[in-house]
């Protein structure tokens, strides 16, 4: 995976393996300084994300999208894409999702992918290249907007929790509600996070109900127990996410924490993290393994050495999403 300011591309398949050696030492340096926010680019804040109220308002619907009759914009040989597609407006503020699939396909599971940042700084084409790589294993791919912590001005800024939480609810009930327009077919979709990703992806694949719960879940280098990092050095990340630090709202620091919504009824869920992992350690991932094998979940673990934070190779992606269509009807 190459990471460019604000920006994460993970390289075509048939491409990664040449290169894989030289990137991931060049991954590490960089993630040395970035702390929970795997693409927290701060000095493009400006560009990406803005001034709002703060507002955990919960999201509403917008007009008709597009539907397959618009172009599906080529983007490889093999993958086309639909995007700014408005999916929701909560509190007047417009959200759109971009939608990848293969080309010509139809009928596929769907998965939300939601990218990292810190819950800061997350725009739809930080993982648009992960997005192409698992709509070329059969996935249809929904990529969307969430309303962030940033402080610079515009209209995705000046939020804190649950407002990002709603936001994945709407792209969840949109991608089930519209993804047959995109090729993907009814039931049960994914849900796919990185990091600060990883843990709106588990809240929403264990807190979810009914029908809208989400069919699996996929998580890498996730934050799943924020009051065990309430002294790591980079909590003021979590704090700025919450709005609250941890000694005056414990309640909200658990909240927030998906091991507390673990459960019988969780989805099936993988866990990917590093083993040398600085910034979300790999006993994340394995406390709420634990805890959703305790309960009688189905749930897999991947601890990967040498790997840096939220990173991960082609074989880990394709493990990822043959996890996805294993347990996606």
């Amino acid at each position: 995976m190459l990471c460019e300011p604000g920006r994460i591309i993970f390289e075509p398949l048939e491409e990664a393996t040449a290169t894989h050696a030289r990137r991931a030492g060049n991954a590490r340096k960089w993630q040395t300084t970035a702390g929970f926010a795997l693409a927290l680019a701060v000095s493009l804040l400006s560009t990406a994300c803005g001034s709002s109220e703060s507002s955990s308002s919960p999201a509403t619907g917008t007009g008709s999208p597009p539907t397959s009759s618009d172009a599906c914009v080529v983007v490889t040989e093999d993958v086309c894409t639909v995007a700014a597609i408005p999916f929701a407006s909560p509190g007047g503020v417009e959200l759109a999702v971009d939608v990848y699939r293969a080309d010509g396909g139809s009928n596929r599971p769907a998965v939300v992918l939601l990218g990292p940042g810190g819950w800061a700084y997350s725009p739809r084409d930080t993982v648009s290249g992960l997005a192409i790589s698992l709509a070329r294993q059969g996935l249809v791919v929904f990529v969307g907007d969430v309303r962030l912590t940033c402080t610079a001005d515009g209209p995705l800024c000046g939020y804190h929790y649950p407002a990002p939480l709603a936001d994945v609810h709407s792209l969840i009930q949109f991608a089930m509600s519209h993804g047959s327009e995109y090729g993907a077919r009814a039931g049960p979709i994914g849900v796919f996070g990185l990091s600060s990703g990883a843990e709106l992806a588990l809240l929403a694949a264990f807190r979810e109900a009914g029908a809208s719960r989400p069919g699996a879940a996929v998580a890498w280098s996730a934050p799943t127990s924020f009051a065990a990092l309430a002294s790591h050095p980079d909590a003021g990340i979590i704090t700025g996410y919450l709005g609250c630090d941890y000694a005056r709202c414990p309640d909200r620091w658990r909240d927030a924490s998906p091991i507390a919504h673990a459960s019988g009824a969780s989805p099936p869920t993988l866990l990917v993290s590093s083993a040398d992992d600085p910034q979300v350690p790999a006993t994340q991932s394995r406390a709420l393994y634990r805890s959703l094998h305790s309960a009688g979940a189905t749930a897999e673990l991947d601890i990967e050495p040498g790997a840096a934070h939220a990173q991960f190779g082609p074989s880990t992606v394709n493990r990822c999403a043959e996890f996805l269509l294993r347990h996606l009807p």
